[in-house]
């Protein structure tokens, strides 16, 4: 299904490659999750999930309270943060 908020246009669409490459570009360059959805124009679940998907990420703890860590660094986001970043984009 495809979000029709026009600042994610991207949402629910299939990651080609050169997606890929710019995720994990921006996820390197050390951008948070709102400026790297915005950029990439996907929600913060789809971001999360891919940057999992790709091994850059790992989750932890039990949703509501758990997060997400840099597979090689101190944490990068939280689930209420996503939720919140989720929220702000929807309103337009």
């Amino acid at each position: 299904m495809t979000d029709t908020n026009p600042k994610l246009p991207n949402a629910g669409k299939v990651w080609l490659a050169e997606d890929l490459e710019q995720l994990k570009r921006l996820f390197r360059q050390g951008l948070d999750l709102e400026d790297i959805c915005l950029e990439v124009g996907r929600t913060p679940s789809g971001v999360l999930a891919k940057l999992c998907g790709l091994g850059l990420l790992t989750p932890y703890g039990r949703y509501p309270g758990g997060g997400y860590h840099r597979v090689e660094a101190d944490p990068w986001a939280t689930e209420a943060q996503a939720r919140e970043i989720t929220r702000r984009m929807r309103e337009t």
